[in-house]
């Protein structure tokens, strides 16, 4: 399918847009000059369908309709900045803020807020069916990188190639220069640097035979050895844990004989969320469980 026949297939209107909105959801909406007010508006038109929305705005310079009493069980504002439309629902608890360093905002939407929607303005395509997200694009580019438009999927698995690219993001490392690549990692795929760089730094060594399979779904105790061998190249505490914490756990010994050090190093340090009370060591990592450990392994 080219691109003028997908975005023709896929253009729709406002008020169907935000039906996507599910209650419960974290929806980001783009920063400053680029709020999308008319998406905003029919997304307050529909507020009787959702309970519990949160909308993670940096600097809202619109209505902030959503921000009035009347519709405090439909949604709570999350203000990265706190403006003029949302001083007043913050200061009466009906909204929240997070304080964070607006250099630092983009990231939170790749590791300890995962993006539900995002509701952004772009300009029309051009003739090659690129778009650009405008003047406001701070943060905005980082909102839209979830799994696709509207979705970010929680309990699906990571693909390994997505879990190196939070990893080089998490942690800033410097691009490698020129490395060895993967047979299978083309040099243009929007997760070749992550991988590359995390090869040269020895965090990530491959399934053999040159493959590094980055569509593949990685194991938990396979997240669990790159996670120890990234904090070891941050300069951070990880040594190999005790095998004997693993027999805490009905499946412990279900760890595979390469990944019971970093395993082991995962749960002593509290790293790793247990699955109901079980390692699942080769189980796939989910986008859910991604988020848990990277967050607590940057704030360890």
């Amino acid at each position: 399918m080219n691109w003028k026949t997908y975005y023709e297939t896929h253009l729709t209107t406002a008020e169907e847009a935000v039906t996507h909105i599910k209650s419960g959801d974290r929806v980001v909406v783009a920063h400053a000059c680029g709020e999308p007010s008319y998406l905003l508006d029919a997304m307050v038109a529909n507020a009787s369908a959702y309970r519990d929305v949160e909308l993670v705005h940096m600097v809202a310079m619109g209505k902030g309709d959503y921000c009035k009493p009347e519709y405090a069980e439909n949604f709570r504002h999350n203000a990265i900045f706190v403006g003029g439309s949302s001083r007043e629902a913050v200061a009466d608890g009906r909204a929240d803020f997070t304080p964070s360093f607006f250099f630092e905002v983009p990231r939170l939407f790749s590791t300890t807020m995962p993006v539900d929607v995002a509701l952004v303005m772009v300009t029309p395509p051009d003739e090659n069916g690129m778009c650009s997200l405008g003047v406001s694009v701070d943060y905005t580019q980082e909102a839209v990188n979830g799994m696709s438009p509207g979705q970010y999927g929680p309990q699906l698995s990571i693909r390994r190639g997505d879990f190196c690219l939070m990893l080089f993001r998490a942690f800033q490392f410097a691009g490698a220069g020129s490395t060895q690549s993967f047979r299978d990692v083309p040099g243009d795929a929007y997760y070749a640097q992550a991988v590359n760089t995390l090869r040269s730094l020895g965090i990530v060594d491959g399934v053999g035979g040159n493959l590094f399979m980055p569509d593949g779904t990685l194991s938990r105790q396979d997240a669990s050895l790159m996670v120890q061998r990234t904090l070891r190249t941050a300069g951070l505490p990880a040594a190999d844990g005790n095998a004997g914490v693993l027999t805490n756990y009905p499946d412990g010994q279900q760890v595979a004989t390469y990944a019971v050090g970093g395993v082991a190093c995962m749960v002593e340090q509290g790293l790793l969320p247990d699955v109901y009370g079980q390692l699942a060591p080769a189980a796939p990592l989910t986008r859910a469980d991604m988020a848990v450990l990277l967050h607590r392994a940057m704030t360890k």
